[in-house]
Order: C-alpha cells, then structure tokens, then sequence
C-alpha cells in the first residue's frame, strides 16, 4: 500500500511539472539592443499583483515557470533606465512564450548650477602686496592661497617655510630669527611693532592676507627701510573678513 502511494505522489509531480506554463526572455538596451543583466523583472497577474521576481543575468536572461494559466504582464526595472510594463499576455496550459523586452535610456533633468563668484575685498596695502608679488626681484611672498594651502596653525609656521627663516620655541609661540640670529624688524599692515614677544601674538593665520620677507634690510620697500630697518624685514598684511 505504501509503495503504491508513493508511486501515485512521484506520478502527480510529474505530471504538475509537465504542465508548467513557461516564460522566459531577454531584456535589452533600447538603442544598442545590448543586454542589460541585473535588470529587474516582476510577473504580474490580471490585477496587477506581483507573482514572481528576478534579476536578469550576465546575458540579460530571465526564465519564470507560470503556475497556473492566465492573463499576465511583465514588468521590466534597472536603474538609468525607464522602467516598462509589456502587454498582457494570454498563457494557456503547457504554453513557453519567449519574450524580448527592452528599455530605453531614462533622461534625468537636473537643475541648472548657478556659482555666484564674489571678489575678495583687499585693502590698499594689500593690493600692492600683491603688485610687488607680481613684480619684485627681492624678497619672498606668501599669498592668502599659499596660506590656505599649507593649513599652519600658527603665523610662525608660515614664516619657516622662507628660505633662512628660523624660529625657536618660545612660551606659546616661536621665536623668529634670519640668517643665524638676526632679529627681523616686524611691520603688520605697514605698523612698525617695536615691541614683542612672538609674532603667534600679534596674528593669526586666518587673519593674514599676505607676507613678504626680506633677508636684507635694503632689499625691502623704500618706506620700510633706513635707519630703523634692522638687519631684515618682515612685512605682514591682514585680511578683510
């Protein structure tokens, strides 16, 4: 008895097997009829209801077994592309349908970019910084774009990267000496500073537009030479925020 029952069971899956309705196909590229594998495609029943879903392969391949027959439709997805729905397809007991479905290219409308570009406001002494940047045949610059570049977090930094400039650590800053020991005579936007410590006291870096050094004091701007002008000069010039 049991050995018939089994019989019976294997003959009824066989059979169930046997009458599977199949659908299978190929999803492609619109305009170069490539194929598109990782594609999405859903098998909706008469009200819309998902069946089955699965990615294409490598080729664009997918292969569904319909359970029963009916009216279904195909539903194809796969990101840049526009997504499509097929027509409805009658499929009858024992029935392949192969299909070959297609999308095309989805055309995504950015907004446009608009970059408003603002001038950096200058003072006067800073604009000539920038003219004899441009010009001198003496002395070493560092621009506001070099500064940005070189993210210091102190003034002093930025004056260690001059040729001959050295600096020895002092109480919350550095001590700043030219050519093995010469103290530079300091101006910060175009003020003698008589007296101080360290530079790291008087700016920042965010705060500077711009420096120049010059390793001989006759090297440097006429207004900033002469009998006070020391061994070397040091220019500092702020920013406008």
């Amino acid at each position: 008895m049991r050995l018939r029952l089994a019989i019976l069971l294997a003959l009824l899956a066989t059979a169930a097997t046997a009458e599977a309705q199949i659908v299978s196909g190929t999803l492609l590229e619109t305009q170069t009829r490539s194929p598109l594998s990782g594609g999405v495609v859903t098998l909706l029943d008469q009200d819309s209801a998902a069946v089955a879903r699965l990615q294409t392969d490598s080729l664009g391949a997918f292969h569904f077994t319909v359970p029963r027959r009916g009216t279904y439709r195909l539903r194809a997805e796969s990101p840049g592309y526009r997504a499509a729905t097929s027509p409805a397809l009658s499929i009858g007991a024992l029935d392949t349908l192969d299909v070959e479905f297609s999308l095309a290219h989805d055309a995504v409308v950015l907004e446009p970019l608009v970059v408003k570009a603002r001038n950096r406001r200058l003072t006067p002494m800073a604009r000539r910084f920038y003219d004899r940047a441009k010009i001198s045949a003496f002395g070493n610059f560092l621009t506001r774009e070099d500064i940005e570049k070189f993210h210091p977090v102190r003034t002093t930094e930025l004056l260690r990267r001059i040729p001959g400039v050295q600096t020895s650590p002092v109480m919350g800053g550095n001590v700043v000496t030219i050519r093995g020991g010469c103290r530079p005579t300091l101006y910060v936007d175009g003020s003698r500073i008589w007296s101080y410590r360290t530079v790291d006291d008087l700016v920042q870096p965010l705060e500077v537009e711009g420096v120049e050094v010059y390793r001989s004091a006759d090297q440097a701007p006429a207004e900033y030479t002469g009998m006070h002008a020391g061994c070397a000069v040091i220019l500092i010039w702020t920013r406008i925020e």
